[in-house]
């Protein structure tokens, strides 16, 4: 009988531990289930913190004043009246760039204390469009702003300007930031002295950044041919 009890002692621990042991895993089950949700929610808000920082940082990264010109439409001039002029901007002359279809003008010029060019396309019944624009390093050019105001510096001819450019073996159109070579300041010439360039994508009127290596320049501010 001691024996009999004995064994039924063993059979209730055993279906007593089993009971506990399937307890246990299902507590185990659920502290997993519940906690698989809190890490997907975590790492969600990882996600979305980084999206909204990057986001963030692009969409709060500062717009030049010469870049907010980008995409401003000017209408031709009416008889008898004066064609608008684009905000705050203030031309130092251009030149046309580009007159395969539409025509296509650079004009140097600056907004503020931002130095630079904006690219106008010029439509058959003469409004203008801005279709492109670039500020640039104002400690390179041949001119130095404060307050809006311009001061040209001393040997400005030494220093950078926007010129049309060109590259051997393209046939693209090229814009470049460039100076004069060394002795050849007072006359015309191509200049290998390329700080910067663009090309002109003509599919979607923009200026892509390209390197300056192999571009040249052409230096209009002269009168005489290095020829000579």
């Amino acid at each position: 009988m001691a024996q009999a009890m004995k064994l039924v002692g063993i059979d209730v621990w055993k279906e007593t531990n089993s009971e506990n042991q399937e307890l246990s895993t299902k507590r185990n089950k659920t502290h997993i289930q519940n906690r698989l949700p809190m890490q997907k929610w975590a790492f969600y808000i990882v996600i979305a913190t980084l999206l909204f920082i990057g986001g963030g940082s692009a969409t709060g990264a500062e717009i030049s004043g010469i870049e907010q010109l980008i995409g401003l439409r000017i209408p031709p001039k009416i008889l008898g009246s004066k064609q608008g002029d684009l905000p705050g901007w203030n031309t130092l002359g251009g030149s046309i760039l580009s007159s395969n279809g539409n025509t296509i003008l650079i004009e140097r010029g600056y907004i503020k204390d931002e130095g630079g060019f904006v690219l106008i396309q010029v439509d058959r019944d003469m409004t203008r469009t801005v279709i492109d624009g670039r500020r640039l390093p104002i400690n390179l050019l041949r001119y130095q702003l404060q307050n809006g105001k311009l001061a040209w510096r001393k040997n400005a001819i030494n220093r950078y300007g926007i010129e049309r450019c060109e590259k051997k073996g393209d046939v693209g159109v090229y814009v470049g930031l460039m100076k004069p070579e060394h002795g050849k300041e007072g006359c015309l010439h191509y200049s290998r002295q390329v700080k910067m360039a663009w090309r002109l994508n003509e599919k979607t009127t923009k200026l892509d950044d390209v390197s300056p290596v192999g571009v040249y320049c052409f230096y209009p501010d002269a009168e005489d041919e290095c020829s000579k």
